[in-house]
């Protein structure tokens, strides 16, 4: 299956494939990115969960969040990668509808809790009050990983060497065009990293 003009789903679908259908090279690709950023512990990639690259309705949200890389929770991980792994077409419908579905499982989060003031901020929709945050980020945000597997933690280093650079710099303009295709109204960038990259 191919994305015309696409590269960033044509990633990802190939990625899904390689997870779904072949999971001991899906694992030993994410281990090689985690062995690339000499990354330990927690901090580790998870490659036993589907990839995460974009994350809400980014072809209608007015804000983009570039994310470091997705995190991970026991309880909901869980989850969210069976959902995810039904099929293709389901993984794409859980992705876009990613909120909604936080909300139907009753599922809290101390990053979308705290994300909350600053979005309805931004969206000037304090309508939304904190219990319907969920239904705020469907209509106003999506999420964009730079790394698109799980980890309990990140810590990136402060410098890159050229192989670190090379990776992160693909991924970044790689889904920097896919941002610019949907022309949001906001982007911003979460994560330490960015003051590396930008």
């Amino acid at each position: 299956m191919t994305f015309d003009g696409n590269e960033l789903m044509n990633e990802a679908f190939e990625e899904y494939d390689l997870c779904i259908n072949h999971p001991q090279s899906y694992q030993q690709k994410v281990d090689s990115i985690s062995n690339l950023f000499r990354l330990k512990g927690k901090d580790r990639l998870m490659g036993d969960n589907c990839p995460a690259y974009a994350i809400g309705k980014y072809d209608t949200t007015p804000i983009m969040i570039f994310g470091i890389n997705p995190g991970y929770s026991k309880i909901r991980n869980p989850k969210e990668d069976y959902e995810a792994r039904i099929s293709w077409r389901n993984y794409l419908s859980f992705c876009k509808n990613f909120f909604l579905y936080f909300e139907q499982n009753k599922f809290e989060s101390p990053y979308y809790k705290a994300l909350y003031y600053l979005i309805s901020g931004l969206a000037g929709q304090e309508r939304y009050s904190l219990d319907d945050k969920w239904k705020l980020f469907d209509s106003y945000i999506s999420n964009l990983e730079l790394i698109p597997y799980h980890s309990a933690g990140m810590t990136l280093p402060s410098k890159f060497n050229p192989p670190q650079l090379d990776y992160i710099s693909q991924r970044f303009q790689n889904t920097l065009r896919f941002a610019k295709k949907y022309k949001p109204n906001l982007f911003f960038f979460n994560g330490n990293t960015w003051y590396v990259l930008l």
